[in-house]
């Protein structure tokens, strides 16, 4: 026979709603300035809530989550890129990352918008396992465009002025 203290059982569980209940309020607060905002139940392989820019195209909730993420990544031009993003954000690849350990994922890429303009984008997902065990994941895209060129301006300029800089 094996005995369980009820009482560290229901702090975990209690743990478990308040860390849900957070990533909850977190993508009810974000702004308009992210292309997509999702929220994915990984173990039923279902996107539950997905709140997209037009610049991004068309994903409903309740669909599935491989052949939602497959209609992301046709977005990016880059086939390498696309590959690796595939391993990365699969559902096979965010279940092995978290039981690696891992609770956050985050990538820049290039990705064509709707628009067919092509811009840096990052992509940042939080795993939560939720009381009832299923894997959810939180994921937001957003337009790093600008950030990235001046990140490259910068290095160009000082790779010019400053040689010895690498």
């Amino acid at each position: 026979m094996i005995f369980t203290d009820i009482d560290d059982l229901k702090e975990r569980e209690k743990e478990l709603e308040q860390d849900f209940e957070t990533a909850q309020s977190f993508m009810s607060s974000l702004t308009e300035s992210y292309i997509s905002v999702r929220r994915s139940n990984m173990t039923k392989n279902l996107h539950e809530s997905i709140r997209l820019s037009s610049s991004l195209g068309k994903i409903s909730s309740g669909e599935n989550y491989d052949e939602a993420t497959e209609k992301i990544l046709a977005c990016i031009p880059d086939p390498k890129e696309q590959a690796e993003c595939r391993e990365y954000y699969s559902r096979d690849g965010t279940l092995k990352a978290f039981n690696e350990g891992k609770k956050t994922l985050t990538k820049t890429y290039r990705m064509k918008l709707h628009n067919g303009a092509i811009h840096w984008v990052r992509s940042i997902v939080k795993l939560l396992q939720r009381n009832d065990g299923d894997l959810i994941a939180f994921a937001t895209l957003a337009d790093v465009n600008q950030e990235v060129i001046n990140d490259l301006l910068a290095q160009k300029i000082m790779m010019i002025n400053y040689s010895t800089v690498a």
